[in-house]
């Protein structure tokens, strides 16, 4: 089976489960019967956007929906997987330090690895979608600034460490 069909066939799997027809699906997340048949038969990829939705009225999690199929949740992929599909981002010896900055603060990111691009999901909801060389470009820029401000902090506590702390200089 062709990857481009798993995440349809994953998606046609819960809806039937739920016994709910591609028109009813298509009407809860505003979009037509034809599309859900279009995702469902490898012809057609949904935005994050939709799929969040789709998987919200299906009641399963993104990382349900896009297993083995052509969409990579970076956020929770075993390493050795995560590579196999992200060669250019994981090719940056930035990638792994951009990931894990944005992972700390609740983020979940997802590359779409037909498109090139990357999307960052907080609560289950897209928050932003880039492609890929600006994903690494943008984190780099991140990075940078984040390291500036460490580094920034660091300094003031140890002055504020060195003059609390500091041995009283004896005046003759």
């Amino acid at each position: 089976m062709e990857v481009s069909l798993l995440l349809g066939d994953n998606i046609k799997k819960f809806r039937e489960d739920l016994k709910i027809s591609q028109r009813e699906l298509g009407r809860r997340i505003n979009k037509t019967g034809q599309f859900i048949s279009l995702v469902e038969q490898g012809k057609s990829n949904p935005s994050v956007e939709v799929l969040n939705k789709i998987s919200n009225e299906l009641g399963v999690s993104i990382d349900e929906l896009i297993k083995d199929s052509d969409l990579i949740n970076l956020t929770t992929t075993d390493k050795e997987t995560r590579e196999m599909y992200t060669d250019f981002l994981s090719s940056d010896p930035h990638f792994s330090g951009i990931l894990k900055a944005i992972e700390s603060s609740g983020y979940k990111v997802i590359q779409n690895t037909i498109n090139y691009e990357v999307s960052i999901l907080k609560d289950k909801s897209v928050v932003a979608t880039i492609p890929e060389n600006e994903f690494i470009e943008q984190g780099k820029e991140m990075l940078k600034h984040i390291n500036e401000f460490t580094q920034f902090e660091v300094n003031k506590l140890i002055d504020c460490l060195n003059f609390l702390y500091a041995e009283p200089i004896e005046k003759d």
